[in-house]
């Protein structure tokens, strides 16, 4: 969301309120209780971080996909690595 707040982009959906809440979810990931809880907000994290990407190539310029391409291509690997891949990137919370 700082590349639209930079470029004054109008996103289609803000996520200012939801992001935080599933930040939080997440953390209870190594109690019995809160794996589950925590899984569906990573999902739901990895859902919007997708669409925020796919809707920043959609409305950005091309000399603003130049300027950005390398970190929207960064978002993209971090997005589409498996869970058996090798040299995984991890994303900085």
């Amino acid at each position: 969301m700082g590349i639209a707040r930079q470029e004054e982009i109008k996103l289609r959906r803000s996520y200012a309120r939801t992001i935080p809440k599933l930040l939080f979810a997440q953390r209870g990931r190594h109690h019995p209780r809160g794996m589950k809880r925590a899984a569906k907000a990573t999902q739901q994290l990895k859902t919007i971080a997708g669409r925020l990407v796919r809707e920043f190539n959609r409305k950005l310029s091309a000399t603003l996909i130049e300027e950005y391409g390398e970190r929207l291509e960064l978002f993209q690997i971090v997005l589409d690595q498996k869970r058996g891949d090798g040299n995984k990137i991890y994303p900085e919370c």
